[in-house]
């Protein structure tokens, strides 16, 4: 096995092993040799990235054009809906960015 994991307080592997990547959920670290970790943590960080990009942009863009021309054609019915759905979306956005500003001040991690 090339790949090693180490939970928290654990001694590190050889000093051949490089971190690839955290999995903060378990608090457990994922070690591959060092040439190898490089190319697993670009991977991961590109699948961090594009699961972010996936989340962020595509749905709310969406909902703007789809609430913009039900505004534009005074399809109220269909407005309303959108509206209801984006004023809960930005709700709990708002929620979520809240909790994490006061675990940021209080220094708190997951």
């Amino acid at each position: 096995m090339i790949k090693k994991i180490t939970n928290e307080g654990e001694l590190m592997p050889s000093f051949y092993y490089g971190l690839a990547y955290r999995k903060w959920d378990s608090y457990q670290g994922v070690w591959y040799p060092i040439p190898i970790n490089y190319i697993v943590r670009s991977f991961y960080w590109l699948n961090w990235k594009w699961n972010g990009f996936r989340a962020s942009h595509g749905r709310s863009s969406w909902i703007d054009d789809k609430i913009l021309d039900a505004l534009r054609k005074n399809d109220l019915e269909w407005s309303e809906k959108l509206k209801i759905a984006w004023e809960e979306a930005t709700f709990y956005r708002k929620l979520y960015d809240l909790i994490i500003d006061e675990r940021k001040e209080t220094k708190q991690c997951f």
